[in-house]
């Protein structure tokens, strides 16, 4: 199978995980850190949306998830990568509803913040100026077992709107908003420095990664040798920025993240073979 065209109808697979992991962001950012943390304990990646973090070149690599072709008519009503926030918030909007949108996601240059957000779930946190989520309400709830501190089951309630938004809308429809996006999410992600790397690819990959997360038997117990709480457990603690906000769910809201995460990887695997090899 030759490589697909990155201008085509490439919704499929990335933001439906994307706008699925971008609430969980929320979580892990700002419903976990402790109140007054200003984020500097936390390791960040400094970039800004739109400047390369890479140079990749790798001639011409083997699409594994290639998205359906869009429609050229389609296509070119697309805007630019810069003049997107409008027509996007517009189509999540008319998806997830107003509420939920605008509770959530920051609006401005929303789609590279996305993008940078995505590449960066299997590594560490991005600095929290370039985050494409608002603050989650609240503070961390902890309490004691014994001489241990645990992550309070009661923490999670703080979470449950997110979790609620992510899992109100047919994974199918998402699907369809996000291959309809795609050629401008393709954009987004080569002006990372990523020339020759598929968009969807990668976001199938994420995704993979998330669902490999560890789902712990009992309470989690944490430690604060600073500012942040850490998770006791090493092995734990190691693991990468978007296995952490997940862990951070507490179980049931995990479980229920991942069977999403599950259905939009079905979704997307199921369109890409569906597209025939050039």
């Amino acid at each position: 199978m030759s490589k697909q065209s990155k201008g085509g109808t490439a919704w499929g697979s990335a933001v439906a995980g994307v706008l699925t992991l971008a609430a969980a962001a929320a979580v892990y950012w700002y419903g976990i850190r402790d109140a007054g943390d200003d984020g500097s304990g936390a390791p960040t990646t400094a970039v800004t949306p739109g400047d390369a973090i890479a140079t990749v070149d790798d001639g011409d690599p083997a699409v594994q998830y290639p998205v359906p072709p869009q429609d050229t008519a389609d296509e070119a009503t697309l805007p630019s990568v810069d003049a997107s926030d409008p027509p996007l918030l517009d189509a999540l909007h008319g998806l997830f509803g107003s509420e939920p949108v605008d509770s959530i996601l920051i609006p401005d240059d929303l789609l590279r913040r996305l993008v940078v957000m995505a590449d960066n779930l299997d590594k560490t946190p991005i600095d929290p100026r370039l985050r494409p989520v608002r603050p989650v309400p609240g503070r961390l709830v902890v309490e004691a077992q014994g001489d241990a501190v645990v992550l309070s089951r009661d923490n999670a309630q703080r979470y449950a709107p997110y979790v609620r938004a992510l899992t109100a809308v047919d994974a199918d429809a998402v699907v369809d908003l996000y291959f309809h996006y795609y050629p401008l999410f393709q954009r987004a992600y080569e002006d990372l420095g990523y020339r020759d790397r598929y968009f969807n690819d990668r976001v199938v990959e994420l995704i993979d990664h998330l669902l490999a997360t560890p789902e712990p038997e009992g309470p989690v117990a944490l430690v604060r040798p600073r500012v942040l709480y850490e998770f006791a457990d090493p092995s734990l603690e190691e693991r990468s920025w978007g296995q952490k906000l997940l862990l951070r769910l507490g179980p049931e809201q995990e479980a229920i993240v991942k069977r999403r995460l599950s259905e939009l990887r079905q979704a997307i695997v199921a369109r890409s073979a569906e597209v025939p090899a050039r």
